[in-house]
């Protein structure tokens, strides 16, 4: 398991290069990891730029495949259903992050409130498929 402490944009490098370690010895093939990878940067800026600026990544491998929890204490996701779909366009950017995390990993679930958003991503290991 890694852990990783978001609060810059170095924060996008060090969750890259940390995942990438982590999947070294699994079975993901390269378009199986820039998903993975695409859907960690694309989660960790949404905490830099939504979540309140700082929050909280956890990366795991276990016999599903790879998971990630990421936990924030911001404002929550306003219009979840609409940026889930695309229908969305976010005033500080294009408001296509979390629906390309949606389309990229095998599972996504997010719990949010006016406390803070706990999302977990799930990209399973294609051997247990």
């Amino acid at each position: 398991m890694i852990a990783i402490n978001i609060n810059s944009e170095a924060s996008v490098f060090d969750a890259i290069v940390r995942v990438n370690h982590l999947l070294q010895d699994t079975s993901f093939d390269v378009t199986e990891r820039q998903s993975i990878f695409i859907s960690v940067s694309e989660i960790v800026r949404n905490v830099l730029n939504h979540g309140g600026g700082s929050g909280r990544l956890y990366c795991t491998l276990d016999h599903q495949g790879f998971r990630l929890t990421c936990i924030d204490e911001g404002p929550g996701i306003e219009n979840l259903s609409e940026i889930l779909d695309g229908n969305y366009i976010s005033g500080s950017g294009l408001g296509a992050g979390l629906a390309s995390v949606k389309r990229l990993m095998d599972e996504l679930y997010i719990t949010t409130s006016s406390e803070g958003t706990r999302i977990v991503a799930v990209k399973r290991d294609r051997r247990q498929r």
